[in-house]
């Protein structure tokens, strides 16, 4: 996970910057991320976890980056937003901890990650809802 983001933090970076548009990156990154969790539902193993811990550190590069660079297009520079997003980030960790820890007593793990990689793409597709509305708003 953590050497997803080491390697490929830095030219997600620079994309994010340059070539491509942050919200494009973000919705590849959480689509991605989503269909990592889901894939175990299809596939087991040390080769399947290997390969989905190294996607969903890719699709969190995907999204870190640019997510940033999102709040400081919208607020205008940095301040208030990048510790609103900061503090929305780890309260959103601790919740999604709470509610795996409660869940696994209730249900498989295997459920557990399938659920995630559900929320996940509920959350990347109400995003895209946004920005598509908001792309229509300014034509």
């Amino acid at each position: 996970y953590y050497l997803s983001i080491v390697v490929f933090g830095p030219t997600v970076a620079r994309l994010s910057d340059v070539k491509y548009k942050p919200a494009i990156l973000v919705l590849i990154g959480a689509f991605g991320s989503s269909g990592a969790l889901l894939s175990l539902a299809l596939w087991s193993g040390f080769w399947a976890i290997t390969v989905t811990v190294t996607a969903l550190g890719l699709g969190h590069t995907l999204i870190r980056a640019p997510l940033y660079a999102l709040v400081l297009r919208i607020t205008n520079g940095p301040g208030p937003g990048i510790d609103a997003l900061r503090l929305f980030e780890r309260i959103g960790a601790i919740i999604g901890l709470i509610a795996s820890a409660l869940l696994l007593g209730e249900i498989s793990a295997d459920v557990n990650i399938q659920s995630l990689g559900v929320a996940v793409l509920v959350c990347a597709v109400g995003y895209a809802i946004v920005e598509t509305v908001q792309r229509f708003r300014h034509i």
